[in-house]
């Protein structure tokens, strides 16, 4: 399957345009999800507007999901990928159609980022602190933000890594990150986009703990000429050890 350029902002918008335009199914759900979940909600896109995206309002109502002020977990299909973005749900409102008369509709904020949300298959391998990794990690947004972090494990689809509290502890869920993990047993780095999925402070340790995914930049051939550099040098004898 073809990796989707979804670093792109203008094949984001695309993308949820064309669910709109053909009234794509959507699953709501107030925590991560990819597959059927009985708390969740099912639904269909409805239009993209400049500020937001509208999808029709549940017949049943949103349930447990609170309509206004939730951020919510929309997952859908694509060309036979599962999707995904989390976005901020803005209450319900009237979509005024070409004819027929106005919808009821329920709009969310337009999300900053759709990504894969195929379940994971890839093997873990796991590092600990006898064979140190270290990667330079920088914001995509703001240039001046930046921290040195450990690498804890990684994966084909992402990594773990911890920094100290002090110099990371700005980082949030949904930011993109250029990392620049050190290459065992040469100088230079392999280097990665990447998105942060989850951040976990552990304030009497000092630290924070870091989930991220990555994001394959346009030409994924990059990627994975990065990958394979970095999975080469890991499997020199002592640098790692596999986990699930």
């Amino acid at each position: 399957m073809a990796v989707l350029a979804l670093t792109r902002r203008k094949t984001q918008l695309a993308m949820l345009a064309e669910a709109c335009r053909t009234r794509r199914r959507a699953r709501v759900a107030q925590r991560a999800l990819q597959t059927d979940d009985p708390g969740s909600i099912e639904t269909r896109f409805l239009a993209l507007q400049p500020d937001a995206v509208l999808l029709r309002w549940p017949p049943q109502g949103t349930g447990r999901i609170a309509a206004r002020g939730a951020t919510v977990e929309v997952v859908f299909q694509h060309q036979q990928q599962l999707l995904g973005f989390r976005a901020p749900a803005q209450g319900p409102v009237w979509y005024p159609r070409a004819s027929g008369g106005p919808v009821r509709a329920w709009k969310l904020a337009v999300p900053l980022c759709i990504e894969p949300r195929e379940p994971r298959r890839d093997r873990r391998i796991a590092l600990d602190d006898r064979t140190p990794l270290d990667a330079r990690c920088t914001s995509i947004a703001d240039n001046q933000r930046s921290f040195t972090a450990r690498l804890r494990d990684l994966s084909t689809g992402g990594f773990r890594i911890s920094a100290s509290l002090g110099e990371a502890g700005w980082v949030q869920r949904g930011d993109v990150l250029w990392a620049c993990i050190a290459l065992p047993g040469e100088d230079g780095s392999a280097e990665f986009v990447a998105r942060v999925v989850h951040a976990h402070a552990i304030a009497p340790h000092g630290i924070v703990v870091l989930g991220c995914r990555f994001c394959p930049r346009d030409d994924s051939t990059v990627h994975d000429q990065q990958w394979e550099r970095l999975r080469q040098g890991l499997a020199q004898p002592g640098r790692g050890r596999g986990g699930a």
